[in-house]
């Protein structure tokens, strides 16, 4: 079992710390200065939270750091049966530019 930490608990961030802590690892969080959705996300999905990234890097075997980029790029919406990000026209998308 590693101590994983990741910033911060959002949508993405809540899908990665359910998987990592039902594969068995113990998830950190910390949410000082964050926002409370935040802090409830981190304490619904079961991670253990540490207040500071100070104390983060001091607990965690890896920190994860997710971010939301800017990408103007083709749309694409999940594909169930593919288990990836199509076009509507069936194509993968493509980012023009970050």
């Amino acid at each position: 079992m590693s101590t994983i930490g990741i910033l911060h608990i959002g949508t993405m961030g809540y899908t990665l710390a359910d998987a990592l802590i039902r594969g068995g690892h113990d998830v950190i969080s910390a949410c000082n200065g964050r926002s409370e959705t935040t802090r409830a996300r981190a304490m619904d999905v079961g991670a253990r939270e540490v207040e500071t990234i100070e104390q983060m890097a001091t607990e965690a075997d890896a920190i994860i750091s997710i971010c939301l980029a800017s990408i103007e790029g083709e749309m694409a919406n999940w594909d169930e049966e593919l288990q990836t990000m199509v076009t509507a026209d069936g194509r993968y998308p493509k980012a023009l530019r970050f």
